[in-house]
């Protein structure tokens, strides 16, 4: 656990959790999602310092993101083993949904010091990319690479070694790049 009277000041971690609601739940579950576990199952968690709601066409329509801040990564997983189970026992989950990818990552290498803040900036997309090898970090934009921390749960890329890298954009790219698996996202508006 990180010093209590320490300012956050770099990144960890991320939680990434793509999800599909079920046929004709989909506005249930942002409503959920929005005001409800957004809040309660995910930002607070200990060492969370941002979070994000995206969304993009196709399966794994919806996509949170959160980051957390250095010295908590352990301390969020035993905090999310044993509130999610809780927030299931009062009813406070919702059942009518697929997780297309989830997981726990840290951060492969040191990040820019403004990366704490990606979550928080206006960005208008989010690629995120699914790697086996090296990224390519676009040129324009913040890229941060991840590697799974723990175990993921996928139907996306095989079990194994993969990284995740999320760049930031002022604007959608033309063409997402030749990956395992790439989408662009745009914030959630609702």
């Amino acid at each position: 656990m990180a010093d209590a009277d320490d300012p956050v000041t770099a990144l960890e971690g991320l939680i990434f959790t793509l999800v599909e609601p079920h046929p004709g739940h989909h506005e249930e579950f942002l409503a959920w999602y929005r005001d409800d576990h957004f809040y309660g199952g995910a930002m607070a968690g200990p060492g969370v310092v941002a979070g994000r709601r995206w969304s993009a066409p196709g399966r794994g329509s919806f996509l949170g993101t959160f980051f957390l801040a250095e010295g908590y990564l352990e301390e969020y997983e035993r905090w999310s083993a044993t509130t999610h189970p809780d927030l299931a026992r009062r009813g406070r989950m919702f059942a009518a949904r697929d997780h297309v990818h989830r997981g726990r990552y840290r951060l492969r290498e040191p990040a820019p010091r403004r990366a704490i803040a990606a979550l928080d900036t206006p960005y208008e997309a989010l690629l995120v990319t699914l790697w086996a090898g090296e990224p390519h970090h676009p040129a324009e934009g913040l890229a941060l690479a991840f590697e799974p921390h723990g175990s993921t749960v996928s139907e996306l890329v095989p079990a194994g070694d993969h990284l995740l890298l999320l760049t930031f954009l002022n604007s959608p790219p033309e063409q997402p790049p030749d990956a395992l698996w790439s989408r662009v996202f745009t914030p959630s508006r609702d």
